[in-house]
């Protein structure tokens, strides 16, 4: 009997051969399981796609070698191996309807991402789901109920994210967490006109911070709990201090759209939690559609769809991953 589950339900993982692509599985399988979507596995194991001959097919097996190696348990049909750019292929299969994309991150400063090219920073850009980051050295814990934080300012793509954010939290049985930080001599970290045009009260007074993030709370609509936060100082190094302070949690931040060399010259929140931060961090691009994750939780099968509970045990502590076979590529 072919699975009932459509392109919508699926959770799509980029797949690389760095040391960090096992761990990566492992967030990826773990939250494929909590939130009852079908995991499919990404690969491009050569950039060129004009690469032909002997060089193809060589390329091909080594990109199965590896799948083999590293995500033996997950079904032919939900693995694809193909030559090309990794973050054109993820994003062509993104486009076909997946709810969330899981990629890793190389933990690369923003200048030298810019200069190397980054498929987690091109797909925060453009994807059109949320992205899900992986740190080198994140960890999470998705079936204790992980905490969504996420980092609030006025802006329609923080809006956006927390929109988002919040039907993960409650997909997962956590909590919401909203968290607005100013600048260090507390102005807030928004210009004066561009905030009071939107919220109506005095910027300058640290009362209009938490007027912000508790007025964008108050339009979420997701029904899950909340909790606001205001803190002062660099955004990116205040979000990550509240993801640490949780037993398990997601950072969720808004993505601008900007291009590389803008990002890592001006700064880009999301970029620096993407490579250092010890959470996973979702980046809600500008072009993303909202996931439908509301019913996703109650869609589980119970014990036959749970995986051997030595596997859950290696899932959680980050030491295992759910294993593919791959879908066949085409002939060259």
């Amino acid at each position: 009997m072919k699975p009932t589950t459509t392109h919508r339900e699926r959770l799509v993982c980029g797949v690389d051969d760095s040391p960090a692509a096992a761990n990566v599985l492992a967030v990826a399988t773990q939250l494929a399981e909590v939130l009852g979507l079908r995991l499919t596995l990404v690969h491009s194991p050569h950039p060129d796609v004009f690469v032909t001959g002997t060089h193809r097919r060589a390329a091909l097996d080594r990109g199965r070698a590896l799948l083999d190696r590293l995500a033996p348990d997950v079904p032919a049909a939900d693995r694809i191996i193909e030559i090309g750019d990794p973050a054109e292929l993820l994003h062509a299969v993104l486009e076909d309807s997946a709810e969330l994309a899981v990629v890793g991150s190389r933990g690369h400063g923003a200048a030298v991402a810019a200069l190397r090219g980054s498929v987690s920073r091109a797909l925060a850009r453009s994807a059109p789901c949320p992205l899900i980051v992986i740190p080198p050295h994140a960890r999470l814990n998705a079936a204790a109920g992980a905490t969504v934080v996420c980092g609030v300012d006025g802006s329609v793509e923080a809006t956006a994210a927390l929109e988002a954010g919040g039907a993960l939290a409650r997909a997962l049985g956590g909590r919401l967490t909203a968290v607005y930080v100013r600048s260090s001599t507390g102005a807030a970290a928004v210009p004066a006109s561009w905030a009071a045009d939107r919220w109506q009260v005095p910027v300058e007074d640290g009362r209009a911070a938490l007027a912000i993030v508790e007025r964008a709370v108050a339009g979420l609509s997701a029904d899950v709990p909340k909790g606001v936060c205001v803190e002062s100082g660099d955004p990116a190094e205040r979000l990550a201090r509240v993801a640490r302070a949780q037993p398990s949690a997601i950072l969720a931040v808004g993505s601008r759209g900007q291009g590389a060399v803008r990002a890592a010259l001006l700064g880009s929140v999301s970029s620096r939690l993407g490579a250092t931060a010890a959470s996973p961090v979702m980046i809600m691009p500008r072009t993303a559609r909202q996931p439908d994750l509301a019913a996703r939780r109650r869609e589980r099968s119970g014990d036959a769809a749970r995986p051997p509970a030595a596997r859950r045990r290696r899932l959680r502590s980050g030491r295992g991953a759910s294993h593919p076979r791959e879908r066949a590529p085409q002939a060259s």
